[in-house]
């Protein structure tokens, strides 16, 4: 086996490792800054979230704070999170403004906790070339990275970016709203 299958043999294990069984879902509960999340209790229904792009995770712009805390604590239970709130236009690796809410968060929990180190691991649809997958994908983890590290002043050695292309989807690739969920941004614990 030449230098590349053995490189794209050890993306697919490294991929299974770190994501692991990614169906599990997380909910928000609006208002809640209690350091044990087990014991908080809405005081009403939360509101229904945005039109969702992709994704498990929602991060709201009014509870920013909360939502880092909640993020760091879904890291720390689960080892991973499935990030809503980085959108990236069509094909592209470009960071779209929107992204703006869940980079504040994700910012926060990093300067909050100096110690924590991520891998962010991008994922793509299987539609088109697989190359093509790969390398958008990369790019994308890298366009995330870079912004953490250029915009926030987030050390560089805490994070470390890699792309997986279509290889773990969380849907089919049959169907438009399977595409969407394997579209996604996931943040791994290092």
């Amino acid at each position: 086996m030449d230098y590349q299958g053995k490189f794209v043999v050890a993306l697919i294990l490294l991929s299974f490792v770190f994501i692991g069984s990614v169906h599990a879902q997380v909910e928000e509960i609006p208002g809640a800054a209690q350091e044990d999340m087990e014991e908080a209790v809405p005081a009403e229904p939360p509101a229904a979230p945005p039109a969702k792009k992709s994704a498990d995770v929602y991060i709201s712009a009014p509870q920013e704070v909360d939502n880092a805390v909640m993020l760091y604590q879904e890291l720390k239970a689960n080892g991973y999170v499935i990030l809503e709130g980085i959108y990236f236009d069509k094909g592209k690796a470009d960071l779209e403004m929107e992204s703006d809410t869940c980079l504040n968060v994700i910012a926060q929990m990093l300067t909050d906790h100096p110690k924590m180190k991520l891998y962010i691991v991008s994922h793509t649809d299987n539609t088109g070339h697989m190359i093509n997958k790969m390398n958008l994908s990369q790019e994308r983890a890298a366009a995330l990275m870079t912004s953490l590290t250029d915009r926030f002043n987030i050390d560089m050695d805490r994070l470390f970016a890699s792309g997986v292309g279509p290889l773990c989807p969380l849907a089919t690739n049959e169907t438009e709203k399977g595409r969407a969920q394997n579209e996604r941004i996931q943040l791994v614990l290092q």
